[in-house]
């Protein structure tokens, strides 16, 4: 395979993967996309999408809350996600020699989060503060301001963050709902990129 050659596969669940060959790249980014943005969310639960994007990193039913971001630190990568209107994605940087381990990892926590009850009210107050925050920035007032002036579907003109009065109306069964919805495999796109080995490809296959 070339250098940055693109190659596509298709899981038999459905689920899309692509990869990107680059032999001169000492990391893997493992990228896994999901059509979960907020343009998916129900017209009164706008904040959905991002806020199970936090407690994606909250626990699964495999790993407490905090153990994913330990063990990932631990194998010499990082973690981070973002949440968009059409999608939201969740990726680490990993050395090659712990790829395998690390996709278990992240896999696990996007498929089957916990979604704990005392986790999701402690999260409540975090992102109230990242939208108090969004709120005295002017150029995000300006933004979303911009944003229900141009687009007359709500879908695209509510905040991704939402608003502190919608998401203290939000219950964790909205989340769970949402992940139900837009985190199918059909839904879900893989994207492997960096010094890939044959055992990755087979990796894939066998799954």
């Amino acid at each position: 395979m070339n250098v940055g050659e693109v190659s596509y596969y298709t899981h038999s669940s459905k689920t899309r993967c692509v990869f990107v060959d680059n032999k001169e790249l000492p990391l893997i980014s493992i990228d896994i996309w999901c059509k979960g943005g907020s343009s998916h969310e129900e017209v009164d639960k706008n904040g959905t999408a991002h806020f199970l994007e936090h407690m994606i990193f909250k626990g699964s039913n495999k790993l407490m809350p905090g153990e994913f971001d330990h063990k990932i630190e631990s194998l010499g990568g990082l973690s981070n996600a973002s949440t968009g209107f059409d999608d939201v994605h969740y990726h680490v940087l990993i050395p090659p020699v712990n790829f395998k381990e690390s996709l278990a990892l992240l896999t696990n926590i996007v498929i089957s989060p916990s979604l704990n009850a005392d986790e999701f009210i402690k999260e409540k107050g975090v992102i109230i503060d990242e939208i108090k925050q969004q709120d005295d920035q002017p150029e995000e007032k300006l933004f979303n301001y911009f944003l229900k002036r141009v687009w007359l579907s709500s879908n695209y003109a509510n905040s991704i963050l939402g608003t502190e009065q919608s998401i203290k109306k939000l219950e964790v069964n909205d989340l769970e709902k949402f992940h139900r919805k837009n985190y199918t495999a059909e839904k879900t796109c893989i994207t492997i990129a960096g010094n890939i080995s044959e055992e990755i490809y087979k990796n894939f296959e066998n799954s």
